[in-house]
């Protein structure tokens, strides 16, 4: 079809029908990646992204136990490189992608929440570099020392752009996080780890209405072989308003941890937990932070972004980090 139904840097969505050879009609979409070159996009490259979500659809997706889109191929061009995904159109279903969470009841968070867990359950604490190869660590050579360099590097640039922001504490926090951004890729490497979705928020999730708003996972872009934890606390900053999150986020957190006991995850103590759950806040979140606080403004699709995310992830922050937290 002519027309693009999302564009971004990262890729550029178009639906699409063909026919089997049944001759059975199939609506999807074809996701392809974004050939304009940007800061953005860039960095897309360099995190491996289009890799990543092209890994998992060929690799993983099959025994993913939570709600999905239905993968038809990878997409190549004459030279057999691959340059995007066929997915089936979400679109098609009677569901809507990213609801306002914040206006919506809390039931609908917590089913999220609850496939959340159960997606980590099935993975947890299998040899996953045995079974996919490709799903990399997070202090895997692709993120380390490269993620640490950029953000000792980009700390003093991003702090004269945003101090304003934030107070003293926010500011000591984040010095400290830097500090120890390599020790904290290191503890998000060791233990209880499963497969990760990376980039779980309401804008990537649709909505079924007819089954109660069952949510269905997209844009795995960002999968790793990480802590559960991380998906939760991402989550918890992206989708909500400062008010909701400072509501919501002693009850999401221990949901999730109550989830995945009931799935059966053993030996992991409240306290391994929150632990896991502070190096998370401290890791990708800031990432996003600092990656975003110093990209030019006619590099963003959403100008606004930086402004908002900033204050959220540093009240974030501020609520779940003691400033002294030893890593």
């Amino acid at each position: 079809h002519d027309g693009k139904l999302k564009g971004g840097y990262i890729s550029d969505v178009i639906a699409m029908n063909f026919k089997d050879n049944n001759n059975k009609m199939h609506s999807c979409v074809v996701k392809l990646e974004n050939k304009n070159e940007s800061k953005l996009s860039i960095m897309a490259q360099k995190l491996g992204l289009y890799e990543r979500e092209y890994y998992f659809y060929e690799n993983i997706s099959k025994y993913i136990n939570v709600s999905i889109p239905k993968f038809y191929s990878l997409l190549k061009d004459d030279n057999f490189n691959t340059i995007g995904i066929i997915l089936e159109n979400m679109n098609e279903y009677n569901s809507v992608i990213g609801l306002n969470l914040n206006d919506v009841s809390i039931d609908i968070s917590l089913k999220i929440i609850e496939n959340m867990a159960k997606l980590h359950t099935k993975f947890w604490n299998k040899n996953l570099k045995n079974i996919f190869p490709n799903l990399l660590k997070n202090n895997d050579k692709l993120f380390n020392p490269v993620w640490n360099d950029y953000i000792n590097k980009n700390w003093n640039m991003f702090l004269e752009k945003w101090r304003y922001l934030l107070d003293e504490k926010q500011i000591k926090l984040g010095e400290n996080i830097v500090k120890n951004f390599q020790r904290i890729q290191d503890n998000l490497s060791t233990s209880n780890l499963t497969l990760t979705h990376g980039d779980i928020k309401s804008l990537n999730i649709f909505y079924d209405k007819d089954k109660n708003y069952e949510p269905c996972f997209i844009d795995w872009q960002y999968i790793a072989n990480g802590k559960g934890v991380q998906d939760l606390v991402f989550f918890l900053i992206e989708s909500f308003d400062i008010k909701y999150t400072n509501k919501y986020f002693h009850i999401l957190k221990n949901y999730y941890y109550k989830k995945l006991e009931e799935n059966g995850v053993k030996d992991y103590s409240y306290e391994m937990f929150n632990n896991d759950y502070v190096n998370a806040v401290c890791y990708y979140p800031f990432f996003v932070g600092i990656w975003f606080g110093i990209t030019p403004d006619e590099d963003l699709i959403d100008k606004n972004f930086p402004f908002f995310y900033i204050q959220k992830l540093f009240n974030f922050l501020e609520k779940n980090v003691e400033v002294n937290f030893v890593y």
